[in-house]
């Protein structure tokens, strides 16, 4: 079994700290990233609630290209403000619209730090529970050079949007390590999983079947995919040692 496997857990178990990225005041306890979200192919949805499933790290595989994306949990715990008998708009809805970016390899080295346009809309709960919403961002947009011996990235994200009565606010500092592995190269550990034929020594499509085949959200990131799937060199040649 390959050693990279992608973790999941609960949100309930998952407590974090934060820090800060600049010198501005965040409300961090009022937007807050809970996690980057995991979805299951073939449908691929996400469905931000108390009960979704997170990663606690993520993984790119090289072989596909340096990209990964990242869909966040995002939780608004801002007090209500509408009324309807009152006729009153609520007002601490918050739509997202930018996310800032740093990337850590190995944890230390700085390899990007940028603003990406971002989209979504969170609103708040009912009651004393918070409300849920999902933001897809480009963490590894494909730009940036991803040294091959990284091992592994640390992304810092801070999501910024607007509440619908006109108020900036910042999110929490969401933390996220991504392992980076590499599937066109001997010992890479990629995510490609590889039925052989036993002669020649290829992906064995007459073996590939329904029950064979796997798909991914995101192709080269999380999910490992079988060589059926995949019509990339090395999926269909397994990198040998040099």
């Amino acid at each position: 079994m390959n050693r990279w496997m992608t973790r999941i857990c609960g949100v309930a178990l998952l407590a974090g700290m934060s820090l800060g990225l600049g010198n501005c005041a965040h409300n961090d306890d009022m937007l807050v990233i809970i996690g980057a979200m995991y979805a299951q192919a073939p449908d691929c949805s996400y469905l931000p609630s108390a009960t979704a499933k997170l990663l606690l790290s993520g993984i790119v595989d090289l072989g596909f290209g340096a990209n990964y994306t990242a869909v966040l949990m995002v939780s608004n715990q801002l007090a209500s403000r509408g009324s309807k008998s009152r006729l009153r708009a609520e007002t601490s809805n918050v739509t997202i619209d930018n996310a800032e970016v740093r990337l850590l390899a190995g944890g230390t080295q700085e390899i990007g730090y940028f603003s990406v346009p971002a989209s979504g809309y969170i609103a708040v709960g009912s009651g004393e529970d918070s409300g849920y919403g999902a933001v897809a961002i480009d963490v590894l947009p494909g730009s940036v050079q991803v040294p091959g011996d990284a091992g592994y990235i640390i992304a810092e994200i801070r999501l910024q949007g607007t509440t619908l009565g006109g108020a900036s606010i910042d999110s929490n500092l969401f933390r996220f390590e991504i392992f980076v592995v590499d599937s066109s190269k001997y010992g890479g550990n990629g995510l490609v999983n590889y039925t052989l034929s036993p002669t020649t020594k290829l992906c064995d499509s007459t073996v590939c079947t329904s029950t064979t085949q796997s798909t991914a959200c995101f192709p080269g990131q999380d999910t490992y995919i079988s060589c059926c799937d995949c019509s990339k060199d090395f999926c269909v040649t397994p990198p040998k040692q040099p």
